[in-house]
């Protein structure tokens, strides 16, 4: 049944009663991340709304506004968007859900959470490389855009491994296959979706790179109370002996090796659990035969580091992670206490 146009008022506000009702839990609005650069995506969603039977809408404002195409009646709540952060001040925001009633517009619930717009010094998550061949990622969680208290923050990392040849080539760098033969290769690279993986040792029980291991720190951060940076380190290496070479054809031979990463800071308990609060690319690269300064074999690689941003994770990130959890069915991901947001 819809909720049509009604002449008189009070049947309107009677009607808006019966479809539209508000549950007893208490309304939430939630917002991941709470701040990004213009052009960054943004995850609205919540809990404890108004349960709205056909004839009802959310609308999505930025300071005003609409950002994002409402949300039809029919999908039962709560609100559930994405929007992109538009051309608006550094500094800060505010962003409102509306739930209107369909027949005339009349306003149901609204509520309304800050956000702040932020240029590139202050992103939260950053990375340097020190040395050659080698990178450390921090997250800042006094950068301030989490919702919610978060007791752990890791990373997860994924990696997309290239071969490229003589020729121009640039393909994909199994692991299961000599001379670049891994153990466990076959296990490995049952985990690449389109060339992905999450990047973890096997046989490791979490997903969250560098834990256990040593080759990263858990940050947290407590609304009002700890602030601790989580950092990661890693230092790809690879010998002339991972280089393929057909005897046949040099054409065919391999003569760079690269590897593209993608990282997340990422919530694994607490109030903001299964929330991504930071993002980072970065690439890995060594061309054979590859020397240090005394003429040596150099086993390290050139660091090259990519844009930051506050960029929910993509498709492909997400399938890897999803392929990683299904060869590894003890794991779990984290629940958060915002039902239907992540």
């Amino acid at each position: 049944m819809k909720c049509r146009r009604i002449l008189f008022p009070a049947l309107v506000s009677m009607l808006a009663g019966l479809f539209c009702s508000a549950p007893a839990a208490a309304q939430v609005l939630a917002l991941f991340p709470t701040c990004g650069k213009v052009g960054d995506t943004v995850k609205v969603c919540g809990s404890g709304w108004a349960e709205p039977s056909p004839g009802c809408y959310y609308t999505f404002l930025f300071d005003g506004p609409e950002v994002a195409s409402r949300q039809p009646d029919g999908l039962f709540g709560p609100p559930n968007r994405s929007f992109i952060v538009p051309m608006a001040a550094v500094g800060n925001h505010m962003v409102t859900v509306e739930l209107r009633l369909s027949s005339d517009d009349s306003l149901l619930q609204s509520k309304t959470e800050p956000f702040k717009v932020i240029d590139g010094s202050d992103l939260p998550i950053s990375a340097t490389s020190p040395s050659t061949g080698n990178i450390d990622i921090q997250f800042d969680p006094s950068k301030g855009c989490i919702t919610g208290d978060c007791d752990e923050i890791v990373f997860l990392q994924t990696r997309n491994p290239r071969r490229i040849r003589m020729n121009g080539s640039d393909t994909h760098l199994p692991y299961n296959e000599a001379p670049h033969q891994w153990p466990h290769g076959t296990e490995i690279e049952a985990t690449f979706v389109n060339d992905i993986a999450i990047d973890r040792i096997y046989g490791r029980p979490v997903p969250y790179y560098g834990l256990p291991g040593g080759a990263a720190t858990v940050g947290k951060s407590i609304q009002g109370g700890a602030m601790t940076n989580a950092t990661m380190q890693d230092e790809p290496k690879r010998g002339d002996d991972s280089y393929f070479v057909d005897p046949m054809d040099a054409n065919n031979n391999v003569v760079t090796l690269a590897i593209h990463f993608d990282v997340h800071a990422y919530c694994a308990k607490g109030d903001a659990a299964g929330a991504y609060l930071g993002h980072i690319t970065w690439s890995w690269s060594r061309n054979k035969g590859r020397v240090d300064g005394m003429g040596m074999p150099d086993f390290l690689g050139d660091v090259t580091i990519g844009a930051a941003d506050t960029m929910q994770p993509s498709a492909a990130f997400l399938a890897a992670l999803n392929a990683w959890i299904a060869a590894n069915p003890g794991f779990k991901l984290p629940m958060s206490k915002f039902p239907g947001c992540i």
